[in-house]
């Protein structure tokens, strides 16, 4: 009911504002709206940056941006932007950059279709709770997507297609349960993937697939309680993985399979007591595996056997003190540190 009222009064608004708008004049351009709906910018000189702010805006009437030259747009601070229609952001032909952090934007299909140079995708702090297929259509060129902060429930396929040149998106700092099984597949370019600070409790089978170019995935911070024979299936350019505070209890065989050009490993703050044997097995370009702070009171012979580049393990703050290097199979030149 809130919602239909305000998008009542919305309405309202765009009717009424081409009579009874407010138009201020500020670093070269003419900015007017009425009743928190931007109905009109038009632009008195040359700049590259439009930063529209303090104005508490609802909505942004279609066809409002008059052909503006801008390639950076700020609509956050002192803003309250929910309704946005198709065709919201016509007139922008070169924006590179849009940035609507701290509102409280509804997400619908076509929503940035008009923004075919866009670059960088802002949208933090927005309490998003849904992604319509389609909402990305159009974004060919977004190589940067922002939707941390958010309260987004589940990742589901088709929610990042028209996203191609996509390179990092940060999903950290939601209320992310489930992430279904494909719903990254299209992302084919991308380099870093933030699922940080969530709810997760299980990697599903093939939640990874497609992301062959992947380097750096962040799962700390969440409820994963163990990790199965290859939870992060085939990651070929994988090098970096960070699952640091979860409640990982068990490393299960072969569970690192699939990532063999991982040279970072961080596991530590979890709950590991069990590492079983060939837990490593497949990481034969790791460096570092960090494993402080755990429960960690033995280690299977040979469970290091084939990991000819380790230099470095850290094991500060589990019940085992002392490891013996030829048993585990580790390199004499490798260090191990017991003590932070």
């Amino acid at each position: 009911m809130l919602r239909y009222a305000l998008l009542v009064h919305v309405l309202v608004a765009l009717v009424t504002a081409e009579t009874e708008q407010t138009c201020t004049s500020h670093d070269g351009f003419t900015v007017c709206h009425f009743r928190g709906v931007l109905s009109s910018v038009t632009q008195q000189r040359n700049e590259d940056r439009l930063e529209i702010s303090d104005l508490n805006l609802l909505s942004i009437k279609p066809g409002a941006f008059k052909d503006l030259t801008i390639t950076n747009l700020y609509l956050y601070q002192g803003n309250h932007i929910s309704i946005l229609q198709s065709g919201a952001f016509t007139g922008l032909p070169k924006l590179t950059r849009l940035h609507l952090d701290n509102n409280v934007v509804t997400l619908i299909p076509n929503l940035f279709q008009e923004l075919s140079q866009l670059e960088s995708l802002s949208l933090i702090y927005n309490k998003i709770n849904n992604i319509p297929a389609g909402t990305f259509t159009g974004l060919s060129k977004v190589m940067w997507l922002y939707l941390n902060q958010n309260d987004i429930p589940e990742i589901k396929p088709n929610m990042f297609t028209g996203l191609p040149q996509l390179l990092y998106l940060w999903l950290d700092n939601n209320k992310i349960a489930t992430v279904a099984s494909g719903s990254f597949a299209n992302l084919k370019e991308l380099n870093r993937l933030h699922l940080d600070y969530n709810k997760i409790t299980e990697i599903k089978p093939n939640t990874f697939t497609g992301l062959t170019k992947l380097e750096t995935l962040y799962v700390n911070d969440n409820s994963l309680t163990s990790l199965p024979q290859e939870t992060f299936g085939r990651l070929p350019e994988l090098k970096r993985l960070y699952a640091n505070h979860n409640k990982i209890a068990t490393i299960h065989s072969r569970a690192f399979k699939g990532l063999s050009d991982l040279k970072i490993l961080h596991l530590e703050h979890n709950e590991i007591s069990e590492i079983q044997p060939a837990a490593f097995e497949g990481l034969v370009l790791v460096e570092e595996i960090f494993l402080s702070n755990n429960r960690i009171h033995t280690l299977p012979n040979n469970v290091f056997a084939g990991l000819t580049q380790i230099n470095l393990i850290y094991m500060a703050n589990n019940t085992l003190t002392q490891i013996d290097k030829t048993s585990v199979q580790l390199p004499s030149s490798s260090t191990v540190y017991y003590t932070e």
